[in-house]
């Protein structure tokens, strides 16, 4: 399901559990006729039975970034009472009534979660490919193949089978994918070269900095991520 079909089936009570980001708890609290709960999205750890070979172990959340950014209109015309309101949502104080009304969770040193948006603390430890690990690629073709695919399981006809043998096509735009994102990462960082060679040729007579800071570590390593997958053989030719 896409989120609004999701969601809708889950408030309507035809489905049991929705997979969810913490920011949608606000909402279906006040929306669902039913008492809600929250529990960690379950995958297979490095000991489990079956499907451990595939799991190095727990998932970590520790990438996570913050969200929902503000800024200030350059032509208000009360520039010091918006950056004094601005500053006061970023207070504990601020936040402290933020986060009990929204129910997210917050993000400003000292201020505690609420009840329910404890549930969604972050797991900070474990292994984690950057882009995430709920999608198949950071790029709508192989999601799109993926969906695409779902009536292969859906159907009255269908089955876990026919829906496994229908993803085996889906390396294919995967790898595609993730091709272009190394070559996008490449050119991202030579274009660094031109504004390295500006910073130092351009600062005033005896002030060129010793060091430039210029690519940050997750455009490097998330490039030598890529390159290690993409150098990795079909899996159809691993015994």
């Amino acid at each position: 399901r896409e989120r609004d079909t999701a969601l809708t089936d889950f408030v309507s009570g035809r489905t049991a559990m929705i997979v969810a980001p913490s920011w949608e708890c606000t909402s279906l609290t006040q929306l669902c006729p039913f008492a809600i709960g929250a529990f960690r999205y379950p995958s297979p750890q490095a000991d489990d039975p079956t499907y451990g070979k595939f799991a190095r172990g727990p998932f970590s959340e520790g990438q996570i970034l913050t969200g929902m950014p503000f800024y200030l209109n350059r032509r208000t015309a009360h520039r010091a009472e918006a950056l004094d309101f601005l500053k006061f949502l970023g207070s504990q104080e601020g936040s402290t009534i933020f986060t009990r009304v929204s129910d997210w969770l917050p993000v400003v040193i000292g201020v505690q979660p609420s009840e329910f948006s404890a549930k969604f603390q972050l797991q900070t430890e474990g292994y984690n490919w950057y882009a995430g690990f709920l999608g198949p690629s950071g790029h709508i073709t192989a999601q799109n193949f993926v969906v695409s695919n779902f009536y292969n399981l859906w159907n009255s006809d269908g089955s876990v089978d026919a829906f496994c043998r229908a993803l085996r096509g889906v390396f294919v735009p995967i790898r595609d994918d993730l091709r272009g994102d190394s070559v996008s990462a490449l050119e991202n960082i030579r274009r660094e070269d031109g504004v390295a060679t500006a910073l130092a040729e351009l600062a005033p007579a005896g002030k060129r900095p010793e060091t430039l800071r210029l690519v940050t570590l997750p455009n490097e390593y998330s490039l030598y991520q890529l390159r290690a997958v993409l150098a990795l053989p079909p899996p159809e030719a691993k015994p």
